[in-house]
C-alpha cells in the first residue's frame, strides 16, 4: 500500500509529556500508553523514538487514544523493523480500513525473534 496521507510530516510537532513517557520506558518490556489522548502526530514520535529504539518491548497498550489511519501508518512502518513486539493493543481508536491494512501489511513482513 502506497503512503497517501503523510502531509502531517510537514508540520513541526512536539509533545514533551510523551517524550518524557518514552524516556521513562525506553528499556521496558511492557508499555502502557492507554488513555493518554495520543493522536496521529504522537504516533510519529512513538514510532521514531520508541519502537525503532526499544528492542525488548513485547507488550504495547495504546487503547483508548485518538489514533487514526495516519498514526497507524507510522506504527506500521516501525513494526516492519521491530522484532520483539508480540502484543499491540489498539482498540477504541479511530483506525479505519486503510490504517488496518497498513498494520496488516507490516505484520506480514515483521519477524518476531
Amino acid at each position: 500500500m502506497e503512503p497517501q496521507i503523510r502531509k502531517i510530516n510537514e508540520i513541526p510537532y512536539t509533545n514533551p509529556q510523551l517524550t518524557q513517557l518514552i524516556t521513562n520506558k525506553i528499556n521496558s518490556t511492557r508499555i502502557d500508553f492507554s488513555s493518554k489522548n495520543l493522536n496521529d502526530q504522537d504516533m510519529k514520535i512513538v514510532a521514531n523514538e520508541l519502537l525503532q529504539v526499544n528492542k525488548v518491548v513485547t507488550t504495547f497498550d495504546l487503547h483508548a487514544n485518538q489514533i487514526g489511519d495516519v498514526g497507524a501508518q507510522f506504527l506500521a512502518d516501525a513494526l516492519k523493523a521491530n522484532t520483539s513486539l508480540t502484543l499491540l493493543q489498539l482498540q477504541t481508536n479511530q483506525i479505519g480500513d486503510s490504517g488496518a491494512q497498513y498494520l496488516a501489511d507490516a505484520l506480514k513482513v515483521n519477524k518476531v525473534s
